[in-house]
């Protein structure tokens, strides 16, 4: 790691904050930045915010205490890479701790800079790893986008930023038109190419900060993160306009078509993303069977 480590450290005993700067400053060939606070509502605050590589987490402060403390911090920032430091009276609590996901636990009689700053950088990297396994299991393999597990599940980290932010989004549900033709007159290969196809126009429509995902076999959805809530047919335009381009230059022996509806999250009106994507869903059915006519009377 080039840049200097970032390390929270939250603790309210002065004489261990000392004792911790002291000794990751004994390793100058290790640069850490240490950024130290004395309540677990502070390190909530902080982590929310700001990106830290570790935190170095002792469970018995002011306002929280015991398995508690850990279960805060670890809810609010769930990739976060954090260690307990224990007294002799808690060690259980922290064994416990690692198995609700903690990485590791040091005493504080025992600390060492070496050996504290080995014990950091173990942890980051079995985070990395997890996070690795983790990803692969969260991504659609045909399409790269987000399957739909891991697509609900940041739609619901999406909810908790939208109510801390104050900011809505506006959700997109689509769907790949004709994809049965497609499979039947070119064979399910090509289907596949079409659904490939359709993932990268999504992805090329949308900002990296939003969130695709691919959520059933034809069907798509995304969430335009902070999006103006009058932008949904904005937005819809703007994947319409790729979709021309796409057509125009693929070669391909069909056309892509795309359906989309969308719907506003208001974190001032808050409701289960279900039926946010529902709400999508009712839009992208009327606009299907609007284009489809009146059905014909008998």
């Amino acid at each position: 790691m080039d840049r200097p480590l970032s390390l929270l450290l939250v603790e309210d005993n002065p004489a261990d904050v000392k004792i911790v700067t002291r000794l990751v400053a004994q390793r100058p060939d290790e640069p850490v930045h240490l950024t130290c606070v004395t309540t677990i509502a502070e390190a909530v605050a902080l982590v929310a915010d700001k990106r830290f590589d570790a935190a170095l987490l002792d469970l018995s402060l002011p306002d929280s205490s015991g398995l508690r403390t850990f279960l805060r911090l670890h809810e609010e920032a769930p990739l976060l890479p954090i260690i307990i430091l224990t007294g002799l009276n808690d060690r259980q609590v922290a064994l416990e701790a690692m198995r609700g996901g903690a990485h590791d636990y040091l005493s504080k009689d025992e600390l060492d800079g070496r050996f504290l700053l080995r014990v950091i950088r173990y942890a980051i990297e079995r985070q990395k790893m997890q996070s690795a396994l983790s990803e692969l299991s969260l991504v659609d393999e045909l399409t790269g986008l987000y399957n739909r597990r891991g697509f609900l599940r940041l739609a619901e980290r999406q909810l908790k930023l939208s109510a801390r932010s104050g900011k809505g989004f506006v959700t997109i549900f689509a769907d790949l038109d004709r994809m049965k033709a497609i499979n039947d007159d070119w064979g399910h290969d090509e289907g596949d190419r079409a659904l490939k196809a359709a993932g990268e126009i999504l992805a090329a429509s949308f900002r990296s900060t939003d969130i695709l995902g691919r959520i059933g076999g034809d069907e798509f959805a995304v969430i335009a993160v902070e999006a103006a809530a009058d932008s949904g047919p904005l937005l819809v335009a703007h994947l319409q306009e790729r979709i021309t381009e796409w057509n125009a230059r693929s070669g391909a022996p069909y056309r892509i078509e795309i359906s989309a509806g969308h719907a506003v999250y208001d974190p001032l009106q808050p409701r289960p993303f279900d039926e946010v994507l529902k709400e999508a869903d009712r839009v992208l059915y009327e606009i299907k069977r609007s284009r489809r006519g009146p059905r014909p009377t008998v």
